[in-house]
């Protein structure tokens, strides 16, 4: 039997490939909300919000538990330009990080 041929362009491959890559973006945003949403260390308490991070560029990251999304310069992830996607992504680890640190202070973990 012979091989079944690969129907897909490499084109095709190429547009697929980018839209894995923004649902993936997508996605690693929710699951960063959704994560300190979520996040209570053995009971002790949720995150405290909102909790605001200045960013290098100025740019405010904010996580309020009462909205959908994280904030970047008062807009939601959903809504930000190219750009901003690229430096929310660039800053991200490190307001994860200073939300963890807001956590522990609040908790006098």
């Amino acid at each position: 039997m012979p091989a079944i041929l690969n129907q897909t362009s490499q084109y095709q491959q190429i547009a697929n490939a980018h839209s894995v890559e923004l649902y993936n973006k997508a996605k690693a945003a929710e699951d960063a909300f959704q994560t300190l949403v979520q996040y209570n260390f053995e009971s002790v308490g949720s995150m405290p919000t909102p909790i605001d991070w200045t960013a290098p560029t100025g740019v405010i990251f904010r996580f309020d538990s009462s909205s959908s999304e994280l904030q970047y310069g008062g807009t939601a992830y959903s809504a930000l330009t190219p750009a901003q996607k690229r430096e929310f992504f660039q800053y991200l680890p490190k307001f994860i990080q200073f939300c963890l640190e807001t956590y522990d202070d609040t908790y006098s973990l």
